[in-house]
């Protein structure tokens, strides 16, 4: 009886496997790809507010995902928007499908929405300032609680369909954003929030992941315009400047 209410087509599935060497790094290039980097200059909003503010959904994110190298993660969304519109389903089915695959698109965006907002508050966090050799480098000073949670929404397992009866829904995992939570925990859990930075060029300031505790900077280009900038204001235009080797400055 209960095979009888299972429809025998489904969306495709997103494989959670493939989020196992997902890093940090990737993580912060998954937000750029998407549009929606934090720069840690957004207001920082209490529990309070997190929970009343209205989360601004851009669609557009999902198409610029699909177009960077994280494509994977919204692939089987595209397949299953041609599945809905070619197959002969029944109507009752039909919408189902077109629920569950709205449902995902919204569980991916709230995810990036969610995820944005964590790396914002890391970045807000108080920070004192070490040395790695001769580089001064971002410390994050301890004891400050981090207050942000994750919204993940999942479709009901079962369904009363047009005729009244329980049917079951055809996939559940069709929402890469499940696995996307886990797999951030799981890197976030004993992870140095100093590492989550704004890039120190004074033109650029985006979020980046260091993989090096001495870095500053998101790109080497970045550093070199950091080094040329800070060079020419201590010495003026007029003068010649060489790069190191070791990355340090002579005249």
């Amino acid at each position: 009886m209960v095979e009888a209410l299972i429809p025998k087509t489904s969306l495709p599935e997103f494989d959670p496997k493939r989020l196992e060497t997902f890093s940090l790094e990737d993580f912060v290039e998954l937000l750029e790809a998407a549009g929606s980097m934090p720069t840690g200059n957004e207001k920082v909003l209490t529990v309070e507010e997190s929970a009343t503010a209205p989360i601004q959904n851009d669609v557009g994110c999902i198409d610029r995902i699909r177009k960077s190298r994280f494509r994977f993660l919204v692939e089987h969304l595209y397949s299953g928007e041609q599945l809905i519109r070619d197959l002969p389903l029944k109507e009752n089915l039909n919408d189902a499908l077109r629920l569950l695959h709205v449902s995902a698109v919204d569980g991916l965006i709230n995810f990036l929405t969610m995820t944005h907002d964590l790396f914002y508050h890391v970045l807000a966090l108080k920070r004192g300032e070490g040395y790695v050799g001769r580089s001064k480098v971002p410390i994050a000073e301890p004891n400050q609680p981090l207050y942000t949670y994750f919204v993940r929404r999942e479709p009901a397992a079962w369904y009363v369909d047009s005729d009244g009866r329980l049917a079951s829904q055809p996939s559940r995992e069709i929402d890469p954003s499940r696995g996307l939570v886990e797999r951030l925990l799981t890197l976030l859990n004993r992870a140095d929030p100093a590492r989550i930075r704004q890039c120190a060029f004074r033109n650029c300031g985006k979020c980046f992941y260091a993989k090096r505790i001495d870095q500053v900077c998101c790109s080497r280009r970045c550093n070199n315009n950091r080094l040329q900038l800070e060079w020419y204001e201590k010495h003026g235009k007029s003068a010649v400047y060489i790069r190191a080797s070791r990355g340090e400055n002579k005249r």
